[in-house]
């Protein structure tokens, strides 16, 4: 996230609009009893972010799977102990850190890095989901910001 306030805001009018087209009452209501973020209570997030229906691409092969966040809590890894561990940690990030984040934008904040950036950019239509320019890059390479 460049801007996590300005993130949230999207994913927010995002779920909302398609809230609105599907006609999903509960969602609506939900969303508009919470209004736009930032929120100071957590689980009010719940509902503009964890909606995967808004951005619908292939998430199999993503690092959280189609499972979502689940996906890498509850792994044959983890004993019972620290998975609990894990999870107390999800609730610290978005209670304690999350908060502190929300003024950040990386855009006026860090202007500039001192070390070499490649970004890729994913395209999802290839099934392989292998890293290749997106529909609207020109370039056949990643590209290194600097």
């Amino acid at each position: 996230m460049v801007d996590p306030r300005e993130t949230d805001e999207v994913f927010y009018r995002d779920t909302l609009a398609l809230a609105r087209r599907n006609g999903n009452t509960a969602l609506i209501d939900s969303l508009t009893a919470s209004g736009p973020p930032p929120y100071t209570d957590m689980l009010d997030y719940e509902s503009s972010l964890s909606n995967t229906a808004v951005y619908a691409y292939d998430h199999s092969r993503n690092s959280e799977g189609v499972g979502g966040f689940s996906s890498n809590l509850f792994v044959r890894e983890y004993s019972l102990l620290e998975q609990l561990h894990a999870f107390a940690g999800f609730f610290d990030v978005f209670t304690v850190l999350y908060p502190q984040l929300q003024d950040i934008d990386f855009r006026t904040d860090v202007p500039r890095l001192e070390v070499p950036v490649y970004l890729a950019e994913v395209d999802s239509r290839h099934p392989d989901g292998s890293a290749r320019p997106s529909s609207g890059s020109s370039s056949s390479t990643p590209r290194r910001r600097t």
